[in-house]
């Protein structure tokens, strides 16, 4: 009996862990059943998420760039932060200022270089102080070689020559370097100059062909080109340049200019050789065309080297070559920095223009002009 009962309850148990076996199954079958929402809901709930993406997108209207105001020599930029005039466009070959009774200061200028440099005045009529910072510059010579970026350089001549004080009026330029033959080629350059309505400091930025430019209220350009069509169709003659003989005086409401000699020469020097003296010898296979003549100053301020109008020359109808100045009192030597004074009011100096150019020029048969542009004229002498 008792082996009976057992072998019941063995078999009673074996049904139970059977049934418990059976039902484990089920038990892992709920994650699967769950997860199939899951990826339901995302596949509905993807296109809301992807919408956006498949709209078209719009372009915000981009402005139109400003145009620039275009400019000449003799005239200005007035408005209620300050007026800037610009009286000259040149080429140095050194340039420096007085910033004191006692002391000057050079710009400087890597060799093989020359300064191309607009020069005028500029008065701060604001209550704040104006900086170079808040101007951006763009010089382009020849309508090829264009120069951009911090490599444009406003100066303020005074110590502090990158800003300039409230109500306060000095003289500035604004220069570039170019390379020594592109000033033997120099026909005519256009500086741009831009600046915020409110004078802030400007940001630049890289332009697709590798320039700094940034984006200004206001842009203007000086020009020393002719001015186009428009003034062709006007009856006036296209040649405005005033012929010039030896002997012939050049009157100005700030001097008088006496021309007295244009030769061509190997050797420049001064008034006085009978003892040491300097003097200006033409590089191997170079000739120095020399202007001489007299400048009466009938100004009431000093006039220093680099106010002094320079001379270029024209050889065979397209070959031109620009000149410098150096002056003489009588003595052994020449006077050739630019800062320096060289003539006092109601006073005269001894003025020498030097235009180096080949030594074929010299004994050729080809034409050979000397130009002088003084203010808005152009003076010429025909040595052949």
């Amino acid at each position: 009996m008792k082996k009976r009962i057992a072998l019941l309850l063995a078999v009673a148990m074996c049904l139970s862990l059977y049934a418990c076996g059976k039902s484990e199954p089920a038990k892992e079958s709920a994650p699967t059943q769950t997860s199939a929402p899951t990826e339901s809901e995302s596949a509905q709930t993807e296109p809301e998420s992807t919408q956006p993406e498949t709209e078209p997108e719009t372009e915000e209207p981009t402005e139109p760039a400003q145009e620039a105001v275009m400019l000449s020599i003799g005239d200005k930029i007035e408005n209620d932060a300050f007026t800037m005039t610009f009286d000259s466009i040149d080429i140095y070959d050194e340039y420096s200022f007085e910033t004191s009774d006692y002391s000057s200061t050079e710009l400087w200028i890597e060799s093989g270089y020359k300064f191309l440099m607009v020069r005028g005045h500029f008065e701060n009529k604001s209550l704040s102080t104006i900086g170079d910072s808040s101007f951006a510059g763009k010089a382009v010579v020849n309508d090829s070689y264009t120069v951009t970026g911090y490599d444009v350089r406003l100066v303020f001549e005074r110590d502090k020559s990158y800003e300039i004080d409230p109500y306060t009026d000095l003289d500035y330029c604004l220069s570039v370097n170019i390379p020594e033959k592109l000033a033997e080629q120099y026909e005519k350059a256009e500086f741009t100059l831009g600046f915020n309505d409110d004078m802030s400091v400007l940001e630049y930025e890289w332009d697709e062909d590798g320039n700094m430019v940034a984006h200004t209220d206001n842009r203007y350009t000086i020009t020393t080109a002719e001015e186009s069509d428009v003034t062709a169709s006007v009856e006036e003659p296209a040649d405005k340049t005033k012929p010039i003989a030896l002997g012939d005086v050049i009157e100005t409401d700030d001097f008088t200019f006496t021309l007295n000699n244009v030769e061509l020469t190997y050797e420049v020097k001064p008034q006085n050789t009978s003892s040491y003296y300097t003097s200006y010898p033409a590089e191997s296979g170079k000739v120095y065309i020399h202007v001489d003549g007299s400048y009466y100053n009938k100004g009431k301020t000093d006039v220093h080297i680099r106010d002094l109008f320079t001379p270029t020359a024209d050889y065979d109808n397209g070959y031109t070559y620009s000149g410098f100045v150096v002056t003489d009192e009588g003595d052994n030597r020449f006077t050739s920095f630019s800062a320096d004074v060289v003539c006092t009011p109601l006073a005269t100096c001894h003025y020498h223009g030097l235009i180096e150019c080949p030594k074929v020029v010299d004994g050729a048969e080809a034409p050979l002009v000397v130009y002088f542009q003084i203010g808005a004229d152009t003076y010429q002498y025909t040595i052949r």
